[in-house]
């Protein structure tokens, strides 16, 4: 662990296990914009070996614009995530995963850190789900006027690592061990404890500011748990926001916005029996949760049940296998266009 040579503007913070190739990989990338704009990078691992640390080591800038800080496995993400945000030395902190690069340079061209905010929610344009919600939504309301407003209509896009800007002065107030207690375990710990932090100073973007690397995993697809996550995880997290941080009209909305985001469409359904988290012995788990929470009709639901996995492997398998090749495609072209010609290779 080291000091940065000064406090920078930004600091990316990324925490990681066992990715020590996705942090290579970044750092990399990240090694041709350091001299150009004022950002650093912090590295949170909790890894089961050395390999990450080495990784980072190898980078020129290691203990100047780039921090490594072990954590012991015993961590969970969710302390792991908020201790991280309280290491924080710029003056904002973006939360980022070890599988999407930021773009500084558009994103300090963009002229928004130059903007005062405590929370600043990013739709990604390279994102057709969140390019549509945007404009349909965001771009016609004036939702950064009001603590309520703003987490009404961007309670969903704050779950994502990589979606958001905090400032400093909020990271530091944050109490892990009293988040933890509400929210651990729940995967929304994150837009929860903005929820109660952040009183104003909010901000929504539409900006190019990410691209996800060729080595980007989608874990909780695959984790067993994505039905839990996205039906009792999440109701048991908004109920447990109390009422004096946002009133139980919001509450019910970003539930109602679980379902118009289609997490648990069909589609969605068939996807999670594709990577074999979805059966009928989790459906008759989280029954309850899964019928007043899914987007999908009955008729949908019990076709994604009873439809044999092997009749959708092949369907799946292409699609996966497409967005694996525009996701490589559109990294190569952001590489090139900032001359790291190795990264993109």
């Amino acid at each position: 662990m080291g000091a940065f040579d000064a406090m920078p503007r930004l600091e990316i913070v990324i925490p990681t296990r066992n990715h020590p190739e996705s942090v290579e990989l970044l750092l990399t990338a990240y090694h041709k914009l350091f001299d150009c704009f004022d950002f650093s990078v912090s590295i949170h691992d909790s890894s089961d070996d050395d390999l990450t640390l080495k990784a980072c080591e190898k980078s020129s800038f290691f203990n100047r614009r780039v921090r490594y800080f072990k954590y012991d496995v015993s961590v969970s993400i969710d302390e792991k995530t908020l201790l991280a945000l309280k290491q924080g030395c710029a003056d904002y902190l973006l939360l980022c995963t070890d599988g999407i690069l930021v773009k500084a340079d558009n994103l300090f061209e963009s002229g928004l850190l130059e903007e005062k905010f405590n929370v600043c929610c990013m739709y990604p344009k390279d994102r057709m789900v969140e390019r549509i919600y945007y404009a349909r939504t965001i771009a016609k309301q004036d939702v950064d006027s009001s603590k309520y407003l703003f987490f009404y209509h961007n309670f969903w896009e704050l779950i994502l690592y990589g979606a958001s800007i905090i400032s400093k002065e909020i990271a530091e107030s944050i109490d892990v061990s009293e988040m933890c207690r509400k929210y651990s375990g729940t995967g929304f710990i994150y837009p929860s404890t903005l929820v109660e932090l952040a009183e104003n100073g909010f901000r929504t973007v539409f900006l190019d500011a990410f691209a996800d690397t060729p080595l980007h995993k989608s874990g909780w697809l695959k984790s067993g748990h994505a039905i839990e996550q996205w039906s009792k995880s999440l109701h048991d997290c908004v109920a447990a926001i109390d009422d004096c941080y946002l009133d139980e009209r919001t509450k019910k909305h970003i539930l109602y916005e679980h379902k118009l985001g289609n997490f648990l469409s069909t589609g969605m359904f068939l996807y999670f029996k594709y990577y074999r988290s979805f059966d009928f012995r989790i459906f008759r788990k989280y029954r309850s949760y899964v019928l007043d929470m899914m987007s999908a009709t009955r008729i949908g639901l019990y076709f994604a049940l009873v439809v044999p996995r092997f009749l959708i492997v092949i369907p799946y398998s292409a699609y996966d296998w497409i967005l694996k090749k525009m996701r490589e495609k559109r990294f190569c072209r952001y590489m090139n266009s900032i001359g790291c010609k190795e990264a993109a290779e």
